[in-house]
């Protein structure tokens, strides 16, 4: 598999097998996602605080969750009810 970044930004992925090639392209869609509102992500808590805590959603892109309602926070894990009443993890 080759991939190249042009100076304009642009990627080239060439590969003969279509598995690493396809793999490649979802890791390089992961890095330049931009977050939308109202999309549910499931990431990796980072930080606890008293106040909240701060979770990567995507590759370098960190959010920070706080709600006067959370249910609990625990060391690897944290769940809040969002204003919907969804679970958000």
């Amino acid at each position: 598999m080759k991939m190249d970044v042009s100076d304009d930004g642009t990627v080239t992925i060439a590969s003969i097998d279509e598995a690493a090639a396809q793999k490649a392209l979802s890791m390089v869609a992961k890095i330049v996602e931009v977050p939308e509102v109202g999309k549910v992500y499931s990431g990796k808590v980072k930080k606890i605080m008293e106040f909240g805590a701060f979770v990567e959603i995507l590759p370098n892109t960190d959010v920070f969750f706080t709600s006067p309602r959370s249910r609990s926070i625990g060391s690897r894990k944290w769940r809040m009810n969002s204003p919907s009443g969804k679970s958000c993890w």
